[in-house]
């Protein structure tokens, strides 16, 4: 009886040291813009951290979408409005302080693609 417990509480310790949960890597936006929509996201940032990066596309094919990007004290870090017909590529590094970062985007009559991602990179990320 002891020799067919020794096999299951075996695996049953590894299942339960192997597992850990996965921090989310990336926040932002993955939709399509719509007439007058608007999106909010907010991403922790640790003090291990040494960068934030803000990287994606925004496409507008009528109207316009305005995207924030706000510090932990809530100052403007970025700031870009895209008027239709337009696409623009954002490919943006920030220093990195401890904090709630916030990522909003606003469309005014807007419709086209958002595709924008916030991260942070530090000595436990790439």
């Amino acid at each position: 009886m002891k020799a067919q417990l020794i096999p299951f509480f075996t695996l049953l310790l590894l299942l339960t040291v192997s597992c850990e949960k996965e921090k989310p890597v990336s926040y932002g936006f993955h939709c399509p813009i719509q007439d007058n929509s608007n999106g909010y996201t907010v991403m922790a940032v640790t003090s291990q951290a040494e960068s934030v990066q803000l990287e994606g596309s925004v496409s507008v094919s009528e109207g316009s979408v305005e995207i924030i990007l706000l510090g932990p004290g809530k100052e403007e870090i970025y700031k870009i409005s895209v008027e239709a017909p337009g696409h623009v590529t954002v490919n943006e590094s920030f220093p990195a302080r401890t904090g709630f970062w916030q990522l909003k985007y606003k469309s005014t009559k807007g419709n086209g693609n958002l595709e924008l991602h916030l991260k942070y990179r530090g000595a436990n990320q790439n």
